[in-house]
This record gives structure tokens, sequence and C-alpha cells, in this order.
């Protein structure tokens, strides 16, 4: 039935295509019947007069295929180009369709619909700009992969060591079981997945998750609820095991600080919008606000619900963020250092196979900075690495001391992160206007076994992980208390029906074509012609003023730097010809001696007969000749001071070539320099869909400074403060969600505002400093209130100095 479905439906397409179209193979099969005859009828090997006879007559005939094959290339082109809308919309739609896979299974789909689901997520939670860099660790995902870089880079050395020891013993003599051995390998898949650059948090904790299950569906039943540690190998499988725990944990509490961050800024535009419904009520009369007196109220209790929908996302917020904040200190990065150095010490490096193709990775090129400053070509050594005897023995060395109180605080650090995200998620889906009972038990099932790592069965496990990954994925979709509900069309009932009659997608494909069609009849035919003159005009116009304010002007003055041409006033004149021409007149009527020396005297005495023979004799002397001569030497004169002023010009004109060259470009300049602000305003208004000035950007953003700080100096009781208390101390979760809601805000505009108006060296270093106050390292967790309002206001000193920008 598909099958039949199918051939009806590219009969009803292909049709009109191959009777309007010069299909490239007719005239290939006739030419090869009319050859296959002509050769029959010469007695060359026919078999018959009847084409019956030879089915493939074009089998015989290389030529003919070998023409087949060059002009079937164009086929493709022929069908786009085949009325345009109709044959790129045709290509694309069935193209689609046989890839979905509902037609059938020759292609599969490429993605199910949660797959699809999740690579949209994934796609709006690119990091490619500063907003969702909020602390150090955020800029450690970017450049390292993730956080524990160290104890993940020791933890994976050591653990190939031990999976590739062929006799199953490890230093200390223990044994390694067929178990352990797949518990190493479980662990060496989750600590090798990484953040990719300009990765998605969602992507990862998906990757990350679905991994580490793994890893504890393997350990629950070789180790049970509490792991025996005797032995090297359960020594480190603890360390692997625990940072394994932390990396995805962090992975997971920032993918749903992310979704925290974008319903919280949704919540506060709600806000926003609801203030500005009741502040403009004031502005009208009184018998106005008596008739909308239910309409006012009815504003207000929206504004009352928002306000307490925004502080408990703001308090949820401010819990994921305090948490990241009290992640366990990693392992300092002068341990990989001493790695390296024990490793070329006990040539305990791992063997790297020789390759005659060298990486283009291991080499640079260098300017150096010192006085010198020569090029310099550098070479980095493939083998130089950690060997996986080393990464064990650092690893594992002082592990009473080092290792054992780390251990201690991340495993209650992850009890306490898998506690808050339980948490965060069913109080974000009870309070929230979407909460079934089928989420309800999903949530039930957490509490009780992936909360506190108790679970009943090992199979549940991946189960699990992959529930809370959703459940956090998709918190900032479920609709809070005061906000509006945005109607899509796919979700109605109107779509739905018309979903039921499209019968394998096929109804909806052609519905497409004949749209293409009706708009090539009603808008391609009849408006092209015009589309088309109005595009090739405006082609050469811009050609034309590319050519004549860009590549001129700087063509002209590069040859001007490079080579300066001759002058052009006096091609092909010499003044000195000129001059010694009109010297030899003046000889010739015995004025002069035919020097320079006497021209000026020759010219005089010239001057003067002219004069007389003017005054008297003037037909005499013209007919004997002289005053026609005396005329030409005038002329002469003439000719050779025009030389001179011309010379003069020329040389004005070679000692400004340069200015004058310069000055052409200009207005070249103050295109491409008015033309970029104007694109980047334009850029900006559609990114923030806001359009004001950005004078006033600056000013917001200089408010969410001065937010900043009031929030510091707002926190805690005022009677207890102390210089040596750290600031996160005095900050309660409502406090914090703000200060990171407020850091974000900024962040956005920051963001939006580089290159253009605001150079991006300086929106870095802004950047840098801000990314300073959160984190394990920050400055909320080490430094006390005073010196954060310092720091806010070098901010703030960095911040006022882009306004020299606008």
């Amino acid at each position: 039935m598909r099958l039949l479905l199918l051939l009806l439906a590219l009969l009803v397409l292909v049709e009109p295509i191959t009777a309007k179209i010069h299909f490239p193979f007719k005239k290939m099969v006739s030419e090869a019947t009319t050859t296959s005859h002509a050769t029959r009828a010469k007695g060359n090997g026919g078999i018959g007069d009847s084409p019956l006879k030879n089915p493939i007559p074009l089998l015989q005939i290389p030529e003919v295929v070998q023409t087949m094959l060059s002009q079937s290339k164009n086929f493709l082109s022929s069908i786009l180009l085949y009325q345009p809308p109709v044959g790129i919309v045709a290509v694309w739609s069935i193209t689609r369709l046989v890839r979905s896979g509902r037609l059938f299974r020759l292609y599969s789909a490429p993605e199910n619909s949660e797959q699809a689901l999740i690579s949209k997520a994934s796609r709006l939670d690119y990091h490619t700009g500063r907003a969702l860099d909020l602390d150090d660790d955020d800029e450690h995902y970017q450049k390292f992969g993730g956080v524990e870089r160290v104890r993940r880079r020791l933890a994976m050395r050591a653990l190939m060591t031990l999976a590739e020891v062929e006799d199953g013993t490890s230093n200390d003599g223990s044994q390694i079981g067929l178990s352990q051995q797949l518990i190493l390998i479980s662990l060496l898949q989750v600590l090798n997945v990484q953040f990719p650059p300009a990765g998605s948090h969602g992507a990862l904790v998906q990757k990350m998750s679905s991994a580490f299950a793994q890893v504890e569906q393997a350990i629950v039943p070789e180790y049970g609820k509490k792991r025996k540690i005797t032995s090297e190998i359960d020594k480190l499988m603890e360390v692997a095991y625990q940072t394994a725990e932390v990396r995805a944990l962090d992975a997971m509490l920032r993918l749903a600080r992310d979704r925290l961050l974008r319903s919280s800024f949704r919540l506060s535009r709600t806000v926003q919008h609801w203030k500005k419904r009741v502040e403009s009520q004031s502005l009208l009369p009184s018998i106005v606000q008596d008739f909308m007196n239910d309409s006012n109220e009815s504003d207000r209790m929206r504004l009352a619900f928002a306000e307490a929908a925004y502080r408990q996302e703001i308090v949820r917020l401010g819990k994921v963020v305090s948490l990241l904040t009290e992640r366990p200190i990693e392992m300092d990065d002068s341990v990989l250092s001493k790695a390296v150095k024990v490793t070329l010490e006990k040539q305990d490096t791992a063997h790297v196979a020789p390759s005659w193709l060298p990486k283009f990775s291991n080499f640079a090129v260098r300017l150096n900075a010192d006085e010198r400053g020569k090029f310099q070509f550098q070479h980095y050594e493939e083998s130089i690495n950690i060997g996986g005897n080393t990464a064990l023995q650092l690893l594992l060395e002082d592990y009473d001391i080092v290792q054992t109180p780390w251990l201690k605080e991340a495993d209650a650090w992850s009890l306490k992160a898998r506690s808050i995200l339980c948490d965060l998620v069913e109080d974000a889906l009870k309070k929230g206007l979407h909460s079934t009972i089928k989420v309800d038990k999903r949530l039930e099932e957490l509490h009780k076994s992936w909360r506190v790592r108790d679970y009943t069965e090992p199979s549940e496990i991946p189960l699990q992980w992959k529930a809370m990954y959703e459940l956090v994925r998709e918190v900032h979709k479920v609709r809070r208390v005061g906000e509006g509900k945005s109607l899509k069309f796919r979700d109605s009932n109107l779509f739905n029906h018309f979903q039921q009659w499209n019968l394998l997608g096929i109804p909806s494909t052609v519905f497409k074509i004949f749209i293409a069609q009706m708009v090539h009849q009603h808008v391609f035919l009849p408006y092209f012609p015009k589309l088309r003159k109005l595009i090739q005009e405006s082609y050469d116009i811009s050609m034309e003023i590319i050519t004549t304010r860009f590549w001129l002007p700087v063509k002209d003055l590069l040859t001007e730097l490079m080579y300066r041409p001759s002058s052009s006033l006096l091609t092909g004149i010499t003044k000195a010809d000129e001059e010694t021409s009109l010297d030899y007149m003046l000889r010739d009527l015995k004025f002069g001696d035919g020097t320079p020396a006497t021209r000026h005297d020759a010219m005089i005495k010239a001057s003067r007969q002219y004069e007389d023979d003017m005054n008297s004799g003037l037909i005499f002397n013209a007919m004997s000749g002289r005053l026609i001569r005396l005329i030409l030497i005038q002329v002469q004169q003439l000719k050779v001071g025009m030389l001179n002023a011309a010379e003069t010009i020329d040389v004005l004109m070679q000692t400004n070539r340069f200015n004058i060259q310069l000055l052409a470009i200009i207005p070249a300049m103050v295109i491409v320099t008015v033309g970029t602000k104007v694109f980047f305003r334009f850029l900006f208004t559609v990114r923030v869909k806001d359009l004001r000035p950005m004078k006033s950007v600056h000013a917001e953003m200089t408010g969410f400074l001065d937010d900043l700080e009031s929030i510091l100096l707002h926190a805690g009781d005022i009677t207890c403060k102390s210089n040596n208390v750290p600031a996160k101390e005095f900050l309660n979760d409502q406090d914090l969600g703000n200060f990171v809601l407020t850091l974000y805000n900024y962040l956005v505009l920051l963001d939006y505002s580089s290159p253009q108006p605001f150079p991006s060296w300086q929106c870095d270093a802004i950047h840098r400093a801000i990314s300073g106050f959160l984190g394990p390292d920050g400055t909320l967790s080490n430094k006390c209130l005073d010196d954060q309002v310092k720091l806010i206001d070098q901010i703030k000193r960095k911040h006022n100095e882009l306004a020299k920008h606008l």
C-alpha cells in the first residue's frame, strides 16, 4: 500500500516536470535507437529489423553511454531550476519526507522525538557569549572540559594502565577481577566525557549521566552501598568514582542554574510588565479608574502572583549557586607539573607509534617579546605525557592525608547536590501549573533511591539518572503562577486534526508543492522581470560605489606609496625644447644671439618691433612676412609661459598627491565606520528586542552595577558584620539569587554591546573581573563585604570608560 501511494505521488509530481523540461535522456534514447537501426541496416551484426529483438541497444554503443553520463549531471539542476519555487520546494519536501522514515525504512529517521528535543535544547544553550560564563569554573569548562581536571587526568592515566595489565595483577600484588575490569572500563568512559568549546551543559549532562549510571550499575553489585577500600585498585576506583560523580553533579547543577536563570529572567520581565500596567492606571481620570476598578484589582492580583513566583524562583537559583560555591577544592595544578617531571625521570611515557606525517598542532611560530624581536619556530614533543604508574603513585600518595578528607567532603557535597536537585525539581513542578500524577510518581522514586544513592535494583539506576536529567532539563518550561501562556499552533487541536489526515506525510508534501506552484504563478512570473531588473540595477550601483569609493582610492594610494608615477601634465612635451625653439626664432630676426641669457632683451625688442609694424605699414609688413614671424614669436612665448605654469602646477600636485589620495579614502572610511556602527546597533536592537539609544543601555548597565553594590551593602545583620567573615556568609539564598540574576542581566547587555560600540578587549576585562565573584575560589567565598564593594567600584570605573565610545 505504501509503495503504491509513493508511486502515485511520484507520478503526480514528476509528470509536469517530464512534460515541460528538456529531459536529457529522451534525445539520447532516440539517438541510440536511430543509431542501432542504422547499424542493423548496414549489416553490422544486427539481430533483426524489429527493435524488440534487441531490448538493450544502449549497451552496444559506448559513446551514447558516455554522453548520458556526462549530461545526467545537469538533471538535478534542471529539476531545481524548473519553475524555481516549485523545483526547490519539491526537492526539499521529498528529501525530507524520505529521510523522515515515514514512507519506508530504507532511510530511518536520524533521531527520534526525544533526541530531537535534546538537540534543540542544546542548541539553545550553546555557550558562545559571556552571559552564561558567570564564574571561573565556567571558563574552565571551555578551556579544560570541566571541573576536577587534575584528578581526572591522573585517574584516567592510572585506569588506562591497570586496564591494559595482561596478567591481572596491580603494583601491590592484588588481583584485578573481571567485574573490576568492567568497572575500570566504565570509569574510563565517564571520565573521558568532556565539555566541548562553545558546547552545551545539556548535552554534557546527557552523556555524563548515562555514562555514570553505567558506573553505578557496575559498582553496586560488586561493593554494595558501603564500598570496602582495601587494595590499591579499590582506592583508585574510589577516587575515580567520586571524581566522576562530582563532575556529573556539577554539570547538572550548572544546567539547572542556566535553566533557572532563564525562568527568573522571564519572571522579572513579567513583574515589570504588570508593574507598568498598575502604575499606568494612576494616569487615568478618576471616572475611568472607577469604571475599571475590577480590571485594576485583577492587574494588582497578577502582579502579586508574579512577584511571589519571582521570589521563589530567585530562592531556587540562590540555592543552586550557593552549592556550586561550596564544591570541594580541586587538586592543585602543580601536581601535573610534578607528574610530567617524574614521568620523564622514570621514562614512564606511553609508547607513541611513529608517523611520517607530523601533526601541525605540535608546531608554532612565535614573535619574541624581548629586545631581539625575532620569530621563533617552536616544536612541542608528542612523547611528553603522564605515565600511568606515575599518575597512580601521585594520586595515591599520602592517601589518608590528601585523598581521604577530599573523598569525605566530595561524598557529602554529592549527597547535598542530589538532595537540592530533587527539592528544586519537586518545588518547581508542584508549585507550577502542570503537575501530573506521572511526574509525582517519578519524583517519589527519585526521593527514595536516587537522592540517597540507595537503589533496590541496579537496573533502575540508568532510568533514574535519565529521569532526573529530563526533569532538570525541562524545569524552566513549567509555567509558574502569574505567568502568561504562549499559544503554539502545533499544540492546538486544529493542527492535531490535520495531522490525522496527513497519511504518511504525502498530503502535506503535495500541499507544499501546490503552494509553491501558486507562488510561482502569482508572484514569480509577473514580478520576477521587475525584481531581476531592480537587482541588476542595485548590483551595478553597488559595484560602481565600491569601485569609485573603495577600490580606486585604495589602489591609487598603494601605487603612490610603493611607486610614484611620472607627471601626467607634461607627458610628451619638453619645456627646454620649446625655449630653444623660441631662442632660435629670436636669433633669426636678429634680436638676440640664440642663448637663454639674451632671451629677455630679445623678447622686449621683438615686442617693440611688433608694435611698430602694427602702427606703420601693416599691409606691407604682413606681405613681407616679418609681421607673421613676430606673431609666431608671440605665440611661442605664450606656449613657453603655459608650460612654465603647467610645470609649477605639476610640482604642486606631485608634492600633494599623497594628501589628495588620502583625502579620497575618507568617504570610504566614513561609510565603513558609520555602516558598521549602524549594523551593530540594529543587531543589538534585534537581539535585545528593544529599540533605544545606547546611552540608555549604558545607563541601565550602570544601574545593574549599583544593584550589585546595594545587595552587598544590605546583606546580613549590620551588627554582626566582620572583616574576617567571607561575604557569602551574609548572603541568604534570595540575596545570592538576586546577585546572580543581576550579574546575568549585566553580562547579557555587555555581550550584545560588543564589539560595537564597546571594544571587545574592554568587555573581556570587565567580564574577567565579574567572573571572579562566584565559584569555590571566588571572592564571595574568600573575601569580606568591604572587599566586594571595592571590587565593584573597580568594575564601575572600567564600565565608565566604555562611555567614551558612545
